[in-house]
């Protein structure tokens, strides 16, 4: 992930967080500080968030993959194939949430 800031480029890195009951992926920037937060369970082909705090910047999701895989948020399901990248939002969603 990338993200820039007073035209500075920030990386992110991805960690993983071994829980009692399952283990999630946690997206951390020193650089930036903590108004982004992202977590997801990571599942086979399929990325699901349980918290997505963004600092209000858009989020597009690109799969550098050679298969289809999804990513579930709080808009819906985005299906993203290889290659792919889409805009997190409801109008790319393939279902929404209730």
């Amino acid at each position: 992930m990338l993200v820039k800031k007073n035209g500075k480029i920030c990386k992110w890195s991805v960690y993983p967080h071994i829980g009692i009951f399952q283990t999630s992926c946690l997206i951390r920037c020193k650089e930036y500080g903590g108004a982004i937060d992202i977590r997801y369970f990571p599942h086979c082909r399929h990325l699901e968030t349980y918290c997505m705090e963004t600092d209000g910047l858009p989020v597009y999701l690109e799969n550098n993959g050679d298969g289809v895989i999804y990513f579930t948020a709080n808009v819906g399901v985005i299906e993203l194939e290889p290659g792919g990248r889409k805009l997190l939002s409801e109008e790319n969603a393939e279902e929404l949430l209730v």
